[in-house]
């Protein structure tokens, strides 16, 4: 069975970036008998000091440690748990290429560690992992500030309310990235990009401080989120102001209405004739009324606005492809049944079998075009729908006039996906569909 401690170390040094060795050499010529252990990141080594490291291990002065980046507390850090045996095997090869052997110990992130990752670390050859030797972040305060890990080390990154969010909120994107990946649909790529992005989250220091370390946490779930194509929980962005600053689509509802508000695309020359801001929905027992505001109170030349909505949310079933394929698609699961087109002179609602035509309605000083879709042409529950909006237009002055007719796009989406708008080398863009979850969808229903 591997061990939580070794009693050949005085303290372990937990060095914030590269070791510098200079101060290591005098720290250890002022005390000869001291056998000092270090927590080593090798992502963050420098390679000018192995040498040093080296000899100094050989002469029996240091114990080098694996530390994995972000010292991630294990028992709450569940994407670090997944790719665990990887990582650690990576970290044995640093050792062995440029210490000169593998390392027999780990230094586990706040002293906690499981027993499913101890299985790991003895599965790899390590012999120790220590959870107990006391730890100094700063050489000079060696004397005085030298602490041990507490007697029960998980309990201190869950002592209070704050924490304990971050936890649940590590716990459920790890989750969502376990069903993506099981979904049988996962592009390898985007899970690495995403786990590695959930990796980063899961690192100590968002424990250790919560409040100040908010956004940032925010900002890579977030990320991660829009790596695998999935609108975050609610409760990272429950207010419009929380949605823009993450760079996603905000959504508001109440009974018998949505309203989405567009993510500000932070693209330079993004400001369009047809830019969208907002998609509102309302609905009651005789229609649902699909709103869309653009930016421009001047109805854009060739200008349409399309409203893609998906009524179940299931692979297979309907259509991907946007109906200009210079567009882009939809993913799999956000596949559209019918589509409300809008323009300045009238609207259509268009499904696989046919187009019926219904009136719109301009309005220049809102600069809104709505048009009513009597709900008997249609089923389901609004609430529940996705909803996924283009606005098209032909830009022949300004900064296109070389390129008269060119066609201009704007998109409900988030910053992420509206980014694909400006990448040219990105012929068929992938798009999601926004929608509530089914908590907020419930609320949503008008009762008779």
């Amino acid at each position: 069975m591997i061990a939580l401690a070794t009693a050949a170390l005085a303290a372990v040094w937990v060095p914030t970036g590269p070791v510098d060795t200079v101060r290591l050499e005098t720290f250890l010529a002022e005390r000869p008998g001291l056998h000092l252990g270090i927590g080593i990141v090798p992502e963050e080594s420098s390679s000018t000091s192995t040498g040093t490291l080296a000899r100094l291990w050989l002469e029996g002065r240091i114990t080098p440690l694996v530390r994995l980046p972000g010292d991630p507390i294990l028992p709450l850090a569940p994407a670090t748990r997944r790719d665990l045996r990887p990582l650690l095997a990576l970290a044995r090869q640093w050792f062995q290429r440029n210490l000169g052997r593998p390392p027999e110990g780990f230094l586990p992130g706040g002293g906690a560690v499981d027993p499913d990752s101890l299985e790991v670390l003895e599965s790899l050859g390590f012999r120790w992992a220590d959870a107990q030797t006391p730890r100094v972040e700063a050489l000079e305060a060696f004397s005085s500030s030298a602490t041990a890990p507490a007697a029960d080390p998980l309990a201190a990154w869950t002592a209070t309310p704050e924490q304990r969010r971050v936890a649940e909120r590590l716990a459920a994107a790890s989750a969502d990235l376990e069903r993506y990946q099981n979904s049988g649909t996962a592009d390898i790529e985007v899970l690495d990009r995403a786990a590695a992005l959930l990796r980063r989250a899961e690192s100590s220091r968002f424990l250790a401080d919560p409040a100040g370390t908010d956004a940032e946490l925010v900002s890579l779930l977030v990320s991660a989120y829009e790596l695998l194509g999935q609108r975050p929980p609610q409760e990272l962005v429950a207010s419009t102001a929380a949605a823009k600053a993450a760079g996603v689509v905000a959504i508001e509802a109440g009974p018998g209405r949505i309203s989405f508000e567009n993510a500000d695309p932070g693209l330079p020359g993004s400001t369009i004739p047809c830019t969208l801001e907002r998609l509102e929905v309302a609905f009651d027992a005789h229609a649902v009324t699909f709103a869309v505001t653009l930016g421009s109170s001047t109805w854009p030349e060739g200008g349409t606005a399309d409203v893609y909505v998906d009524i179940n949310r299931r692979q297979g079933i309907g259509t991907q492809r946007l109906l200009s394929p210079a567009a882009g698609f939809l993913r799999a699961a956000d596949a559209w049944e019918f589509v409300v087109s809008l323009s300045s002179i009238g609207a259509s609602v268009m499904r696989a079998g046919g187009a019926e035509s219904v009136p719109a309605y301009w309005h220049a000083e809102s600069r809104r075009v709505s048009a009513a879709v009597p709900t008997q042409r249609l089923r389901g529950k609004p609430g529940y729908w996705g909803y996924f909006v283009t606005c098209a237009c032909t830009q022949k002055t300004g900064s296109c006039a070389t390129q008269p007719g060119r066609k201009l796009w704007s998109v409900l989406a988030s910053r992420e996906e509206q980014r694909q708008l400006d990448d040219r080398k990105r012929r068929q863009p992938r798009f999601s569909a926004q929608r509530l979850d089914a908590g907020r969808a419930a609320a949503t229903v008008v009762k008779p």
